[in-house]
């Protein structure tokens, strides 16, 4: 469920995530499509780390469980910092308008 006052379902944010694939800060990143299906399984096996990318007053407004708010303005400095290295980073950004 969105962390949140309106009524989204967690289904239709999460399809259009992406994942980069292997650990964190590894030369083999790709960005990937996923569907929510694999974000379920990355995040329930744990190999996964769900990042919401918009600005923090949105990400306070609203986002999904368990993920982190690194903007993606801020995402070269604040990534080495509060991403752990060895799970794959899934991205999402979610715009309701």
């Amino acid at each position: 469920m969105l962390h949140r006052s309106h009524s989204t379902s967690w289904e239709a944010i999460a399809i259009g995530a992406v994942v980069f694939g292997g650990a964190f800060g590894e030369a083999k990143l790709v960005p990937t499509r996923i569907d929510r299906n694999e974000v379920r399984r990355l995040l329930a096996e744990e190999r996964g780390q769900l990042v919401e990318v918009l600005p923090p007053p949105e990400f306070a407004d609203e986002h999904l469980p368990a993920a982190i708010n690194v903007p993606l303005k801020e995402l070269d400095e604040l990534a080495p910092r509060l991403l752990e290295r060895g799970r794959a980073v899934i991205a999402y950004c979610y715009d309701y308008q």
